[in-house]
C-alpha cells in the first residue's frame, strides 16, 4: 500500500543493519493511517525529523498546531476519523458516499496516493512463471474506471536492478498534464510502440528509484505488420503481448482506451490530474480478493434480480452493487484483522506472564 513501516540507515557502511543502533523509526498503522501505540518506539541516534514525518501512504504527517493529518497534496487526511479535511469538489457525482470519504471507506482495496487519478499494477512475485499483471485505473475519488492486462516481463531477465530486465516494483510519477508521448506513424517506433501514444512515467520510490532505470512507459506495440505492397500497417490476428525492455506493454486497444478515458476524466473534472502508477507484487492476493468480491456481487445480484440479469440501462445499479460488494469484503477483512490483532495481543500477554490462558 506504499506505507513507510521502517526507516533505517547503514551508518557504519558494513552492508548490514544493526537493529539496535541503525533503525531510524518503526511505524504500524490502523487501516486508515492512525499510528498504533505501544510498539512504535524503536529509535536510534540516527533519528531525524524528516524521516519521522513520512508514513502512511508514504505521505508527510503534519502535526503543526496539533492537526495530525497526512498531506496528500490535493487534500489533507485525518487518520483518526478516516476522512478528508475538506469536502470533495465533485461530491455530487457520488451521492451514496459522504463528501469527506477516503477511498470509499476501503483502505484495504484502494489507495489514493495524491487525490488524483492513479494506476495500480498487480503483478506476480515470480515473473518466470507469470510475466503478466492487471492494471487498475482509479479516479481521484478512488473509484475504478478501467482495468487492463499488461506484460511486465523484460528481455533482460529477472534482475530488476538491471537494464532491459522485468519492470521494477515501486511508485512512478504520472505527469499532471502532458503525460503522453506522441505516436509515430511509421518506422521502427511504430513497430515497437504501436499506433497510439505512450504514457510517461518517472521514478518516485522503490525498486525503480533504487535501480536508476528510466524511460519506463506504458504502451502497446508489436501487434501490427507493415504491408509493403499496400503501404499500410495491418493488425496481427490473435496478437500476443511481447516482452519489452522493462516497459509495461498492453494491447493497442487498451492504451487507446486508457488515454481516451483519462482525457475525458480530466476534461470533465478540472481537479483531476495525473497521479501515481504503483507496481505491486500481490497478484495472487488480488485475484483471491477479486474472486471473493465476485461471489459477493453474484449474491447481491441474485437477491435484487431473482428473475434474471438486468438490462444494460441499469448499469449504474450494477456499479453500485459492485461497490457494495467491495465494501462488504473490506468490512470482512477488517473484522478478520481485529481477530488477528486480538490473538497476537493474547499470545504476547501469555508469553509475558500477564495471562494464564492462550
Amino acid at each position: 500500500m506504499g506505507n513507510v513501516r521502517l526507516t533505517y540507515a547503514d551508518s557504519d557502511k558494513n552492508g548490514s543493519i544493526n537493529a539496535n543502533t541503525e533503525i531510524i523509526s518503526e511505524k504500524n498503522y490502523y487501516p486508515f493511517g492512525l499510528l498504533q501505540k505501544g510498539y512504535n518506539n524503536i529509535m536510534s541516534a540516527n533519528a531525524n525529523s524528516v524521516a519521522e514525518k513520512f508514513g502512511f501512504g508514504n505521505k508527510e504527517f503534519n502535526d503543526e498546531l496539533g492537526l495530525d493529518m497526512y498531506d496528500y497534496g490535493a487534500r489533507m487526511l485525518d487518520p483518526a476519523i478516516a476522512r478528508w479535511f475538506n469536502i470533495d469538489a465533485k461530491a455530487e457525482l457520488y451521492f451514496n458516499s459522504t463528501p469527506y470519504n477516503y477511498v470509499r471507506n476501503s483502505p484495504i482495496m484502494r489507495i489514493d496516493p495524491n487525490g488524483n487519478w492513479d494506476i495500480t499494477v498487480h503483478v506476480a512475485k515470480n515473473r518466470e512463471e507469470n510475466g503478466y499483471g492487471v492494471a487498475v485505473v482509479t479516479n481521484r475519488h478512488g473509484k475504478e474506471i478501467y482495468r487492463f492486462k499488461v506484460r511486465v516481463e523484460g528481455t533482460g531477465g529477472r534482475d530488476r536492478m538491471k537494464t532491459n530486465a522485468d519492470t521494477p516494483l515501486g511508485s512512478y510519477d504520472i505527469p499532471n498534464k502532458n503525460m503522453w508521448i506522441k505516436a509515430s506513424a511509421s518506422g521502427e517506433k511504430r513497430k515497437s510502440y504501436g499506433p497510439n501514444d505512450r504514457l510517461i512515467l518517472s521514478p518516485l520510490s522503490g525498486e525503480i528509484k533504487d535501480s536508476g532505470r528510466t524511460l519506463i512507459r506504458v504502451h502497446g506495440g508489436r501487434q501490427e505488420v507493415y504491408n509493403k505492397a499496400t503501404g499500410l500497417w495491418e493488425k496481427v490476428k490473435n496478437p500476443k503481448l511481447i516482452k519489452t525492455h522493462g516497459c509495461l506493454r498492453c494491447s493497442d486497444n487498451d492504451v487507446l482506451t486508457l488515454k481516451t478515458l483519462v482525457e475525458r476524466l480530466m476534461g470533465d473534472d478540472p481537479d483531476e490530474y495525473g497521479g501515481v502508477l504503483k507496481v505491486i507484487d500481490d497478484l495472487d492476493q488480488f485475484n483471491s480478493r477479486e474472486n471473493e468480491i465476485q461471489e459477493i456481487f453474484k449474491g447481491l445480484l441474485a437477491d435484487q434480480y431473482p428473475n434474471g440479469f438486468p438490462v444494460f440501462s441499469e448499469a449504474m445499479i450494477l456499479s453500485e452493487l459492485r461497490a457494495e460488494a467491495e465494501n462488504i469484503y473490506a468490512k470482512r477483512m477488517e473484522i478478520l484483522q481485529k481477530h488477528l490483532d486480538n490473538a497476537i495481543e493474547a499470545y504476547e500477554d501469555y508469553l509475558n506472564g500477564k495471562s494464564q490462558n492462550y
